[in-house]
C-alpha cells in the first residue's frame, strides 16, 4: 500500500511523494541522500496524480482494466521516476530484474528530466549504461516524446549495436500493453508491426526513432557522422574510449541545438547523455577526451537543493575558475554545459570484496584503477619519489564522498577521516555536519592572488587521526571571497578550527583581514624566536619585513630551511605513514613533483603543488608548533607511530631529516605499528577519560542518527544493504 505525503517546495508548490513504493532501491537512495543532508532527498518518489490511486495499481496484473491502464498511461507519460519505479526492467544473466536506482543513476536521471546534459562516470558493472537505456532513454522513446529522433554513439559499432539491442530488450520486458509492438496505420487502415532492425528502432505510435552511428574511422568520417541527422536526445557511451570523440561532440552540437530547442518548445524531453569509465591517458582516445572532461561542470548533490538561479550562479563560479586557470587554458577549450557526475564503488553499494573480485578476474592493477577505482593518474619520470611509492599512493588514494559549498559558491571536497561522533550537530534542516564540531581541526591555507596563476589551497586535517578531512583549491577565489569562505567554514562547520595560513606574500593580507574578522580567535599564532628570526632574514617581500610584531606571530612562514624540512617530513610520511597521504588533490600534487637541476623539489612546469604545500603547512605545524595545546590539540601521541618523545623540539636550522619526530630510525612501518599498539590502547583509554575531544569507536558509546520518518523501512534494513 502506498504512503502518499504532500510536501511544499521552496516556492510553495505542493507536490506529492510515495514513501512506500514497491521498488526498495528508490527508498534506499532517498535515505542515502537524507543521511548526506540533502533537503530534497525524496525527489525520485514523486507522484504527479496521487488521487487517481495509480500507486496501488499493479501494471503486471493480467486482468488489468482499461481504466487502470489509462490512469497508468497518464502518470507514466508525465513522470519518468514513476516509469523507472514501476515498469522499467533490465534483462540480465540472472533473468529479468526490476530497475535498480543508486546515487549515480539518480543524478544522471535528475539531469535528464530537467533537460540538463550530464556525463556519468562510474566503475564498470554498476549499471550506468544499462540503467541509462532502461529508464530515461526507454521512457523518452516509448511514451514521453513525440516525433523525436534519438541517436546512439559509442566506441565501437558492435558496442553501439549492443546498446540498441539492450534498449529493445528493455522495451520487450515492459507490460504487454505498454510495448506498442503494433500500431494502426490510418493510411491503409490496418494494424502494422513496428520496425525493429539492427541499426534502427521505431515507435510508430508516437513517431519516435532510435538510430545508431558507426565507429568513426577518421577525423573526416567523424565530422560526417556528427553532421548527419539531428537528434533531440543523444547518448554517447564510453566517451574516453571513443576515437575522435572531441570531433564528434563539436560537430554534432549544432544539429542537437536545433532539435533540442524544437523539442523543448512542445514539452518533449531533450538532452545529451554521456557515460564513461576512466580512460587510459597513454592512449589517443584517453588523451583526447581528458580536456573535454576537465571542461565539464563538476556535479554536487547539493544541486538538488538549489533553485534555478542558484544553479546558474554555481555554474558561473566554475566558469570563472576554469577560464582563469592556466593549466586548462592550454587545452584551448571553453566550459561545456555538461555536468560531470562521478561516483565511487562504495557510493553505489559495492564493498571492498567486490573490488577484490574484479581484480581477481584480471589481475591487472592499472585496469582496476581506471575501471573500478576511477583513477586517471600517472607519475613523472623526474619525480624525487620512488616508483614503488608512487604506485602505492595511487593505489591507496580515496575519492571524496561529498562536497560542501563554502559561501554557497566554492566547492570543498570531503573525506571520511576516522571519526565517530556520539552527538552529530545539525547545521540545517536534515543537514548533518560532516565534521566533528568538538574537534580543533587544523585548517592549513596556502593563499594566492586569485588571478588564475596559482591555486589558493586549503587542507583540513583532523589533529587526532592526522587524516585529511577536506580539500579545497581554486585559482580564482579572491582574498575577500577566501575570507568569507573561511568564516563560513568556521561558523557553520568547525567552530574550534585552527586556521594556519602561510604568511608569505598574499598570506599577509589574509592574516590582516582575519585579525579584523569574527574568526580572529581561530587564527594560529606562535612566538617562536627562530621563526621570527628566519622571517626577518629570508622574507622576500618588503611588506613582510615591515610587519608589526602583532602580525608576525600569526600563521606559518615558509623559508629555505623550513621548506627543506617540510619536504623531508613528506618523505618520512611516505616511508612510514603512507596511509595518511591518500586524498585526491594531495596525491595528484605528489605525483607531479620533480627535482630540478638545482635540487629544488617543486611541481613540474605547467603544474601546481598548492594542495601539497597547504598540507605540509598544516602537518609541519602539527610537529613543530609551540602552542597547539592553547587551541586544544594534544600532540603527546601520534595516531600511527604511537607515543612521541616528550619535550622534543625541532631545530629548523640544523634539520636535514625529520627522523627525530618518530620513535625509531630504519624501522618498518609494520614493526612500529606492532610495537606501539599496546601504548596506543593504554593512552586512548586514558585520553578519552580526560579529554572529550578524543574519540575512538572502540571505547566510545556511539549513537547514530537513524530518523527515517516518512519511510516504512526499518533502520536495520538500510544497515544491512549498506554492509554496516
Amino acid at each position: 500500500m502506498s504512503d502518499i505525503k504532500m510536501i511544499r517546495d521552496r516556492d510553495g508548490t505542493e507536490k506529492y511523494y510515495d514513501f512506500n513504493c514497491k521498488n526498495q532501491s528508490f527508498l534506499i537512495t532517498a535515505m542515502e541522500l537524507k543521511q548526506l543532508g540533502i533537503r530534497n532527498y525524496y525527489f525520485m518518489l514523486e507522484v504527479k496524480n496521487p488521487f487517481s490511486g495509480v500507486c496501488d495499481i499493479d501494471p503486471w496484473n493480467p486482468n488489468i482494466t482499461p481504466a487502470e491502464i489509462h490512469a497508468l498511461m497518464v502518470e507514466l507519460k508525465q513522470n519518468m521516476w514513476f516509469y523507472a519505479r514501476t515498469v522499467a526492467r533490465i534483462r540480465t544473466d540472472k533473468g529479468v530484474l526490476p530497475f535498480e536506482l543508486h546515487r549515480g543513476l539518480a543524478a544522471s536521471m535528475w539531469c535528464f528530466v530537467n533537460n540538463l546534459d550530464s556525463c556519468l562516470c562510474e566503475p564498470r558493472q554498476t549499471w550506468k549504461t544499462t540503467g541509462t537505456l532502461a529508464a530515461p532513454i526507454s521512457w523518452a522513446f516509448q511514451i514521453a516524446s513525440q516525433n523525436t529522433h534519438i541517436k546512439l554513439f559509442g566506441k565501437e559499432t558492435a558496442n553501439t549495436k549492443k546498446n540498441l539491442m539492450d534498449l529493445r530488450n528493455s522495451i520487450d520486458v515492459l507490460p504487454e500493453w505498454l510495448q506498442f509492438k503494433r500500431y494502426n496505420d490510418p493510411r491503409e487502415n490496418k494494424l502494422k508491426k513496428a520496425r525493429q532492425a539492427a541499426e534502427t528502432l521505431e515507435n510508430n505510435l508516437f513517431h519516435n526513432r532510435v538510430t545508431i552511428t558507426p565507429k568513426p574511422a577518421s577525423p573526416e568520417h567523424a565530422e560526417g557522422l556528427a553532421r548527419g541527422e539531428s537528434g533531440a536526445i543523444m547518448y554517447f557511451d564510453e566517451i574516453e574510449h571513443m576515437i575522435h570523440f572531441p570531433i564528434v561532440l563539436a560537430n554534432s552540437s549544432p544539429a542537437f541545438k536545433t532539435a533540442s530547442d524544437n523539442a523543448k518548445s512542445i514539452g518533449n524531453p531533450s538532452c545529451r547523455v554521456f557515460t564513461t569509465t576512466c580512460g587510459n591517458l597513454d592512449s589517443r582516445a584517453g588523451r583526447d577526451a581528458a580536456p573535454v572532461i576537465r571542461s565539464m561542470i563538476p556535479w554536487t548533490e547539493k544541486i538538488y537543493d538549489l533553485t534555478r538561479d542558484e544553479i546558474v550562479d554555481y555554474v558561473s563560479t566554475f566558469r570563472e575558475q576554469y577560464s582563469a586557470d592556466e593549466t586548462v587554458r592550454k587545452d584551448n577549450r571553453e566550459v561545456v554545459n555538461i555536468f560531470y557526475i562521478e561516483y565511487q564503488y562504495w557510493q553505489l553499494r559495492k564493498d571492498h570484496n567486490w573490488v577484490l573480485e574484479q581484480f581477481a578476474l584480471s589481475g591487472d592493477k592499472m585496469a582496476i584503477r581506471r575501471e573500478v577505482l576511477n583513477q586517471r593518474l600517472r607519475g613523472s619520470t623526474e619525480s624525487p619519489i620512488d616508483p614503488e611509492d608512487i604506485e602505492a599512493l595511487i593505489s591507496n588514494m580515496k575519492k571524496s564522498y561529498d562536497v560542501i559549498l563554502l559561501n554557497n559558491r566554492w566547492r570543498m571536497i570531503l573525506y571520511h577521516h576516522g571519526i565517530t561522533r556520539p552527538n552529530r550537530q545539525m547545521i540545517g534542516p536534515s543537514r548533518m555536519n560532516p565534521f566533528d564540531e568538538r574537534v580543533p581541526y587544523m585548517v592549513a591555507v596556502d593563499p594566492s592572488g586569485g588571478t588564475g596563476n596559482d591555486n589558493t589551497a586549503i587542507t583540513v586535517i583532523h589533529p587526532y587521526t592526522l587524516q585529511i578531512a577536506a580539500e579545497f583549491k581554486s585559482p580564482y577565489i579572491s582574498g575577500t571571497e577566501l575570507l568569507r569562505s573561511l568564516i563560513d567554514l568556521i561558523h557553520n562547520y568547525i567552530p574550534l578550527g585552527v586556521i594556519i595560513p602561510e604568511k608569505n606574500s598574499m598570506g599577509y593580507y589574509l592574516i590582516h583581514n582575519i585579525c579584523e574578522s569574527s574568526i580572529r580567535e581561530n587564527l594560529y599564532w606562535s612566538k617562536s624566536a627562530k621563526e621570527l628570526e628566519e622571517l626577518a632574514v629570508e622574507g622576500p617581500d618588503a611588506d613582510l619585513k615591515k610587519l608589526s610584531e602583532q602580525y608576525k606571530k600569526y600563521g606559518h612562514y615558509t623559508g629555505v630551511s623550513s621548506r627543506k624540512a617540510m619536504f623531508e617530513l613528506l618523505f618520512k610520511h611516505i616511508l612510514e605513514c603512507k596511509q595518511l597521504l591518500n586524498t585526491e588533490y594531495l596525491v595528484d600534487d605528489i605525483c607531479k613533483l620533480v627535482r630540478t637541476s638545482t635540487g629544488r623539489i617543486e611541481a613540474a612546469k605547467g603544474d601546481h603543488d598548492d594542495s601539497l604545500m597547504s598540507y605540509l603547512i598544516g602537518i609541519f605545524t602539527y610537529y613543530t608548533g609551540d602552542n597547539l595545546d592553547f587551541f586544544g590539540i594534544d600532540k603527546s601521541i601520534h595516531p600511527v607511530i604511537g607515543l612521541l618523545e616528550p619535550d622534543y623540539n625541532v631545530n629548523i636550522a640544523n634539520q636535514d631529516t625529520m627522523s627525530g619526530f618518530f620513535s625509531a630510525e630504519n624501522v618498518t612501518f609494520e614493526t612500529i605499528q606492532r610495537d606501539s599498539i599496546i601504548e596506543i590502547e593504554q593512552w586512548t583509554k586514558y585520553a578519552m577519560s580526560v579529554n572529550p575531544r578524543i574519540i575512538d569507536p572502540i571505547y566510545a558509546n556511539n549513537s547514530t542518527d537513524t530518523d527515517i520518518s516518512g519511510v516504512s523501512i526499518l533502520p536495520s534494513f538500510f544497515d544491512h544493504v549498506n554492509d554496516l
